[in-house]
């Protein structure tokens, strides 16, 4: 790992040294103001920038050598299918447990759908014995009238929140874990306002510490003529909200945060207490496990996030732990995404979109 330290006059002649020294995938460690000369360093200086990054060295990927990478590849494998299999037996002794005997077959066939598609284990059973309780037993093996019902048990569970509306929200907010897709996220978002509903949008970054994340949206506002405007600190933040008052909306990205890092997550509430977002939305990922979704929930909920935003819906067959998380956490889904492309791969989140892959299972 490379560690150098950058001075210049500004932070972005000092951030395209980075760039140019370190290449885009350097990260911002630490950044610091002062003036240099001047009576004790204070009075008369000129003000400078100092700025600590960090970039792998070119040969650290190449540590290790093929003989033992081929070795290694092969164990990957192997450990791979052995996981696959146990977590196979593992699910067979779930769904043939003393749990799934407390309900009639039928029931029963009902409830371990639901564990295999990943719905939370007690939900699973609540909504089980609502249909043993409410559909007639005549019913109970139609595959129609289960499937039916299931649905509308489970549309009282979730929330679905309305989209974002330019004339309620001024500034709406981005969080969120790492590598969930927040910055390709809110592009979608902005590039949808910007030429789906022909608004004046600006959008502007605190997520500083990536500097390709900066340049990707840079490149983005580029394209669809919008300003895109990088923050260091809670000050800048807010006089850069103050510039674009004349916008219909702003978007803020924000640097995405560990769960577990109670450091980032203060800095997080600085950034977001200064400016007092219309709207904060969550982003998280369908590929989360649900115990790691209950995590993210429980930190993010320091910030006071509205709504939620779940990504990746092409990346996987089930949405259980989506459906679990959201009855659980009594707070909205507005967003959805499917892929990759700017602007089109976002979608309003609907009932109908979250169930159907879910559902499909449970066709006759």
């Amino acid at each position: 790992m490379q560690v150098k330290k950058y001075v210049g006059e500004n932070i972005q002649d000092v951030i395209w040294k980075v760039k140019g020294d370190l290449g885009t995938d350097a990260v911002i460690i630490h950044t610091r103001r002062f003036k240099e000369g001047g009576l004790l360093g204070l009075f008369g200086g000129k003000d400078k920038v100092e700025v600590v990054a960090a970039a792998p060295k070119e040969n650290e990927q190449e540590i290790v050598s093929p003989q033992v990478e081929e070795i290694s590849e092969k164990h990957f494998n192997n450990l791979q299918k052995q996981i696959s299999d146990l977590k196979g037996f593992i699910q067979s002794l779930v769904t043939k447990s003393g749990d799934v005997n407390k309900f009639p077959a039928p029931i029963a066939e009902i409830y371990s759908f639901l564990l295999e598609n990943d719905v939370e284990l007690q939900l699973a059973e609540e909504i089980s014995r609502k249909i043993e309780k409410e559909i007639p037993s005549a019913d109970w093996d139609k595959r129609t009238v289960t499937s039916n019902y299931l649905e509308n048990v489970l549309r009282s569970y979730i929330q679905v929140g309305q989209p974002i509306e330019a004339r309620d929200s001024k500034l709406i907010a981005v969080v969120g874990p790492t590598g969930v897709g927040k910055t390709t996220t809110l592009a979608k978002l902005t590039a949808y306002f910007n030429l789906m509903e022909n608004k004046n949008v600006a959008l502007i970054t605190a997520d500083t510490y990536r500097i390709a994340a900066v340049e990707q949206l840079k490149t983005y506002g580029e394209i669809m003529g919008i300003p895109v405007e990088a923050v260091y600190t809670p000050e800048e933040l807010s006089k850069s909200i103050d510039k674009h008052q004349d916008k219909d909306i702003i978007f803020l990205d924000t640097a995405g945060r560990s769960q577990k890092n109670n450091e980032q997550m203060d800095e997080l509430k600085q950034f977001l207490q200064v400016v007092e977002p219309d709207e904060t939305y969550l982003v998280l990922s369908a590929t989360t496990k649900y115990k790691d979704l209950l995590d993210i929930v429980e930190s993010f909920k320091q910030v006071n996030f509205d709504k939620t935003i779940f990504t990746k819906l092409d990346e996987t067959n089930s949405y259980g732990a989506i459906i679990s998380l959201l009855s659980h956490l009594k707070k909205p889904v507005s967003y959805l995404t499917v892929g990759q492309n700017v602007p089109d791969d976002i979608k309003r989140a609907s009932h109908t979109e979250l169930f159907n892959s879910l559902l499909k299972g449970l066709s006759p």
